[in-house]
């Protein structure tokens, strides 16, 4: 009798393991399908529907579907799901809930001062990320990289369809805006976007379990992107990350000084390849960005923005201030419709203390999911913020705060996971 009743427990736990893998495996399907949707469903694409972006409209409309639907995923799976995290998931996740409780901070802040033309980008870029940050925590090594590798597989094919589009100067996907020279848009909703995602999925694609011809093609392809995207400082980092690829390319089988005689050809080949390469680049048009030097009156304006800070009271400075007032001054005192600068919004929208403290948090946050990370998903973080950083992309709404945290979880490995059981469970 006894032996009868052991053999139905083994059974029942056998039971609620396999129902438990299951259920688990149907919340990361749809966790796949909400982080393409937010990935496809661009702002040009949604404007067409609803009013995303531009002025008016409910708070509803404000907000991805795509943010809905990860919200949906975390609440079911809290409520549903036996959750098992090991020591660095546990520490990237207290990290992504502090930087999404300084958020939080920011925003009763700026409500209380009525400062809320940035509530939107708050919530749909950052919070969407701290929110799909730690839903690919809750799935298994195997299943966050095979979701990262899934993203770098849509920015290659974004690429792709931009080099068409630059072939026949025609665009697949809506775009508002009227430029003087045609730039390619691809599967984003900008050019400098496309540019930034093509910069950084080179050093993902090096981190990527794929054949070495399959990585060179799609680095190529990527390369190639960036400077059909017209995106200058994207372009070079692009160029950048192709060389540290190399530069860090391992043949474990390989003794040290075969190694390096081997980078040392391949650097000299790449020497030798690049006057080629720019004329080939130049006959193709791809270089027509470059002609006006890289200081050109769209590079200065991100300079110039820098003047505003003359314009206004050190109150405004410090607590910050309207934003409709601070782009009626940009545009009235300098001709810019746009504020080209993360660090300009930042400090006018949540004040040179709320910039700081949220630029403190957020790098801690950033600190920790790295931290023991391989060389080409660091690379590649730092080659997102350097890009990012050169003009008002930390500032929109837009996927690329998402894009990168989970790249940067997926590709992170199992390796950086302490070993043993996990450190921490929760039903």
């Amino acid at each position: 009798m006894f032996s009868d009743m052991q053999l139905a427990t083994t059974y029942g736990a056998s039971d609620e393991a396999r129902h438990g893998r299951v259920a688990l495996r149907l919340w990361f399907a749809a966790f796949f399908a909400f982080v393409l949707l937010r990935f496809a469903l661009s702002t040009n694409i949604l404007d067409k529907v609803v009013n995303y972006s531009a002025d008016g409209g409910s708070i509803v409309e404000k907000i991805h579907p795509a943010t809905y639907g990860f919200v949906a995923v975390l609440i079911g799976m809290l409520l549903t799901t036996r959750i098992e995290l090991g020591q660095w998931e546990l520490c990237a996740l207290r990290a992504l809930l502090q930087l999404a409780a300084v958020i939080l901070l920011l925003a009763v802040l700026m409500l209380l001062l009525g400062h809320t033309g940035s509530l939107g980008y708050l919530v749909d870029s950052y919070l969407a990320a701290c929110t799909g940050g730690a839903l690919l925590l809750f799935f298994p090594q195997p299943w966050r990289q095979a979701l990262a590798t899934g993203l770098v597989v849509f920015i290659i094919a974004g690429a792709a369809v931009a080099l068409g589009e630059f072939a026949l100067r025609r665009r697949l996907l809506p775009y508002p805006l009227e430029e003087l020279t045609f730039r390619p848009t691809g599967l984003s909703e900008h050019p400098l976007v496309l540019g930034l995602f093509n910069a950084i999925a080179i050093n993902f694609v090096a981190a990527t379990r794929w054949r070495p011809a399959a990585k060179a093609l799609a680095i190529l392809v990527l390369l190639l992107g960036a400077f059909a995207a017209g995106a200058r400082l994207a372009a070079m980092f692009a160029a950048l990350s192709a060389l540290s690829v190399i530069a860090f390319h391992q043949w474990p089988s390989a003794p040290p000084a075969t190694r390096f005689r081997m980078k040392t050809l391949m650097f000299i080949g790449v020497a030798l390849a690049v006057p080629a390469a720019i004329l080939l680049l130049f006959q193709l048009g791809l270089l027509e960005r470059f002609q006006g030097g890289l200081f050109d009156e769209s590079a200065m304006a991100r300079l110039n923005i820098y003047g505003l800070f003359e314009l206004v009271s050190w109150n405004e400075i410090l607590f910050g201030a309207d934003i409709d007032y601070i782009r009626k001054l940009a545009l009235e005192h300098f001709d810019l419709q746009f504020i080209e600068s993360s660090i300009v919004m930042f400090v006018f929208q949540f004040g040179l203390f709320g910039t700081i403290v949220f630029l403190l948090v957020m790098a801690r946050t950033f600190l920790v999911l790295l931290s023991g990370a391989n060389r080409h998903v660091a690379i590649g973080a730092a080659v997102f913020f350097a890009i990012a950083g050169g003009n008002n992309s930390l500032t929109t709404k837009s996927s690329i705060v998402l894009m990168i945290v989970l790249l940067i979880i997926g590709f992170h490995g199992a390796g950086a996971v302490a070993a043993g059981s996990p450190a921490n469970s929760r039903r």
